[in-house]
C-alpha cells in the first residue's frame, strides 16, 4: 500500500489512540476526537461526559465511534473480550473476568437485527448496555488512550491497520478501499473517500475542520528527504487557496481538497536523497 506523509503520520497517531493503555481510567483524549470528528453538539458533548452509554442517539454514534477507534468495538462481533482480557487483572482474578465475558456474551447474543435495523449507533449502544449491566463492569472498561505523535516513519503493517480502523467507523465500501490503499483519487471522488480522508485527520489530530492540516507535522515525516521547505511552502500557499464556496458546509470535502494539495506538493518537490 502507498500512502503519502499526512496519511503515514495519522495512521500511525490511530495506533497509538488503539493501543496505550493506563491504570487510571481516562477516555478525554478519544472523545474529543470523536466529538470533532462526528461535529457534536455540546448537548451531547455533556450527555456523553455525564454517562458514556446515554442511549440518546448523537451519543450512541459517540460510543460507537470511541469503541471503534480504540479497538474495544466492531459492528460485526461487539464488544472485544480479547482486548478486555489483555487488560483484565487489576484487584481481580482471572475467573471473575471469565464469569463476566460468561454475561456479557449471553446477554450480546440476545441482539437481533430488528432491534437496531440499519441503525449502527444504536446496535453499539446495545452491546454497551449488555456490558452495563453486568458486575465489575467499571472495573472492566478502566481504560486510558493517549494520543502521541510519531517523529520517526511507521511500518506497513500499522498503516494497514490503521486504515482498516476508519474504514470500519465509516463502514467505507470495497471499492473506495480499495482505491484509497493505491491512493487513487480523483476530482469526482464522492464522500465515502472525502471522509475517510478527514476520519483520518481528525482522529490523528493532524486535521482540524477550522485549522486545516498541520503542515509541522507533515513535514515531520520527510526525514531523510530533500525538497522539504518547497514542499512546506506550496503545500501551504495550495492549501491556503481553498475558499467556502468549494466546499460549503461539507467538511469532508474540505479536508479532501487540502488533503490533495499536500499529496501533489510532495510529489512535486518530495525527493529522497541519494
Amino acid at each position: 500500500m502507498k500512502f503519502s506523509a499526512i496519511t503515514l503520520l495519522a495512521l500511525a497517531s490511530i495506533i497509538t489512540l488503539s493501543t496505550a493503555t493506563s491504570k487510571e481510567p481516562n477516555w478525554a483524549d478519544i472523545s474529543n476526537v470523536c466529538y470533532k470528528l462526528l461535529r457534536a453538539s455540546p448537548e451531547a458533548r455533556a450527555r456523553h461526559g455525564q454517562d458514556q452509554f446515554s442511549p440518546d442517539p448523537e451519543s450512541a454514534c459517540i460510543t460507537r465511534c470511541v469503541g471503534i477507534i480504540s479497538g474495544m468495538y466492531d459492528d460485526e462481533t461487539g464488544i472485544s473480550m480479547e482486548r478486555l482480557e489483555a487488560w483484565w487483572g487489576i484487584g481481580e482474578t482471572a475467573a471473575v473476568f471469565q464469569e463476566f465475558k460468561r454475561l456479557y456474551l449471553a446477554c450480546a447474543g440476545t441482539i437481533v437485527p430488528d432491534q437496531y435495523g440499519d441503525d449502527y449507533c444504536r446496535k453499539s449502544s446495545k452491546h454497551y448496555e449488555s456490558v452495563h449491566e453486568q458486575p465489575s463492569y467499571d472495573e472492566v472498561l478502566r481504560y486510558h488512550f493517549a494520543c502521541d505523535r510519531f517523529d520517526e516513519p511507521i511500518s506497513k503493517e500499522q498503516k494497514v491497520k490503521i486504515a482498516q480502523t476508519c474504514f470500519k467507523l465509516l463502514r467505507t465500501p470495497t471499492e473506495v478501499r480499495e482505491r484509497f490503499s493505491r491512493m487513487q483519487l480523483g476530482d469526482d471522488d464522492g464522500q465515502d473517500m472525502t471522509c475517510m480522508i478527514r476520519c483520518i485527520g481528525i482522529v490523528s489530530g493532524m486535521y482540524g475542520d477550522e485549522a486545516g492540516w498541520n503542515l509541522d507535522m507533515a513535514v515531520r515525516q520527510a526525514q531523510g528527504k530533500s525538497g522539504v521547505e518547497q514542499y512546506r511552502d506550496a503545500f501551504g500557499r495550495c492549501a491556503g487557496e481553498v475558499q467556502p464556496e468549494q466546499y460549503g458546509e461539507d467538511y469532508c470535502k474540505k479536508s479532501y481538497l487540502q488533503f490533495r494539495c499536500g499529496m501533489k506538493a510532495w510529489k512535486d518537490h518530495i525527493k529522497d536523497q541519494a
